[in-house]
């Protein structure tokens, strides 16, 4: 990959298929998939694909940006209020065995975003 990433953004910013495996669970024979080829990008390389897709972005702006929305986000959590965002969805805090935890709910438009993807299924192994 070059210095700046060039590559692995090209990679992300061109439509593509997904290929999901379908294989069957070990212990219950329940039909089970599993995506093929498919990572978690670190925030370095998600902020330089924002960077590559908004020209007008700068780094360190996406960074700090990131960092407010996680914190902002902990906060209104903790007060017990959930968090809308437009096109993303709904960050709601729940509580459970005594402990406070955060459940998402997409928007409808990134599901609709998302359900356009070309998916191929492939039989794999047991």
């Amino acid at each position: 990959m070059s210095a700046d990433g060039s590559e692995l953004l090209e990679e992300m910013s061109m439509e593509r298929t997904i290929t999901i495996i379908k294989r069957r669970a070990r212990k219950t024979g329940t039909p089970c998939f599993e995506f093929k080829g498919i990572r978690t990008l670190s925030q370095r390389e998600f902020v330089q694909y924002l960077v590559n897709e908004f020209r007008y972005l700068e780094n360190s702006d996406c960074v700090y940006f990131l960092n407010c929305l996680a914190e902002c986000l902990a906060g209104q959590l903790s007060q017990g209020n959930s968090v809308k965002i437009e096109e993303l969805g709904i960050f709601k805090p729940t509580f459970r065995e005594g402990k406070l935890n955060v459940n998402f709910l997409p928007a409808s438009e990134l599901k609709h975003k998302i359900r356009n993807t070309n998916v191929e299924i492939v039989s794999g192994g047991p």
